[in-house]
């Protein structure tokens, strides 16, 4: 898996990782401790950024 392109501390002691994917589009994923969610690669950076103010 490649490196993310931004990490993101959200409440509750998670993260937010945001990988770069194709055509512009971003794949995230939310982590806290051993638990680990992802979501697909169809958002825009637009969606990545009101996610992370619904998140944070």
């Amino acid at each position: 898996m490649k490196s993310p392109v931004g990490t993101h501390e959200l409440t509750g002691g998670a993260q937010l990782h945001v990988y770069a994917a194709q055509d512009d589009r971003y794949r995230l994923e939310i982590t806290r401790g051993e638990e680990s969610v992802t979501y697909d690669c169809g958002h825009s950076a637009r969606q990545v950024h009101a996610i992370l103010a619904l998140l944070s």
